[in-house]
């Protein structure tokens, strides 16, 4: 009845907005990424070529979860642009907001 689709809307609402704090997350991390790549501090730290390569072997690695992460929030995210995702009519965001 009523408070199951009051229920089936909040949820709807609720997994979009995990959606959008994922992809603020992945946003933040990228920006942090760049900042570390970008950073003359870089040079101050880097002791050796094994240092290097356990430096570009972290930043490697978080580049491959970032890119994991977005594929995924993109997949969900592209689920609320379908306009057959919604609940009598309900959206939780227009797909220009999406």
């Amino acid at each position: 009845g009523l408070v199951t689709k009051r229920r089936q809307c909040l949820e709807l609402a609720y997994n979009l907005q995990r959606v959008f704090q994922e992809m603020q997350y992945i946003f933040e991390w990228i920006t942090d990424l760049k900042w570390r790549l970008k950073s003359d501090d870089i040079e101050k730290y880097v002791m050796s070529a094994d240092d290097l390569l356990q430096r570009h072997s972290l930043v490697e690695a978080d580049i491959y979860i970032i890119d994991e992460r977005l594929k995924r929030a993109i997949t969900d995210a592209d689920e609320y642009l379908n306009p057959e995702v919604n609940i009598d009519g309900y959206r939780p965001a227009t797909p220009e907001e999406i």
